[in-house]
């Protein structure tokens, strides 16, 4: 986003993100060939397998987000966006883990990293255990420092009782036909004080 971008309104980006997302949707494949990508090894198809599912979840998470926003649904569209960052983000830790592999030129851990990530889970001890979405945000943050301030404002922003869901939102509020007159001021989310 620059600086053009960051005086726009919401309203003013949906074009260029539904353009984006239909570009993304455009470019999802249809399969994953396992005797083109390799003929002896299975972690070149683990890898891709995984990569190519986690692009159609941000697809998909994407799109759902947007028509979530276009319906004034504003929580779910936060928690969809949320959700299509996380992913992004496991898209971007698994190419760093491949990168790192391959300028080694050595495996490493990555089967382990492939099997946590594929089947991965918090609740069966036999199975691998999963990955942790935050060390894929902060390999994320490393290259780009305002990714974690900017993915976890809303999922981590207290909400008082009385005060609105939307009302933790920075910047200005979308217009609601005058449903949340008085819940936000000039200096942020109003308190139930006020």
């Amino acid at each position: 986003m620059d600086a053009e971008d960051s005086d726009r309104v919401p309203e003013d980006l949906l074009p260029e993100i539904r353009k984006n997302i239909e570009l993304l949707d455009a470019n999802l494949p249809t399969r994953v060939d396992s005797a083109n990508i390799s003929g002896t090894a299975k972690l070149p198809f683990k890898a891709e397998w995984f990569r190519i599912g986690l692009r159609w979840r941000f697809s998909e998470l994407c799109r759902s987000a947007l028509e979530e926003f276009e319906q004034r649904r504003f929580v779910s569209a936060a928690v969809l966006t949320r959700a299509a960052v996380e992913t992004f983000a496991s898209l971007w830790y698994l190419h760093a883990k491949l990168r790192a592999s391959t300028e080694s030129k050595t495996l490493g851990q990555i089967d382990e990293y492939l099997m946590r990530a594929i089947a991965g889970n918090r609740i069966d001890d036999t199975m691998p255990q999963a990955i942790n979405v935050l060390n894929c945000i902060d390999k994320v943050n490393d290259p780009l420092t305002a990714f974690v301030d900017s993915t976890t404002n809303f999922a981590n922003t207290p909400i008082r009782i009385g005060q609105a869901p939307w009302a933790c939102f920075p910047g200005p509020m979308p217009s609601t036909g005058g449903l949340t007159s008085g819940l936000r001021t000039s200096s942020g989310p109003a308190t139930p004080d006020q």
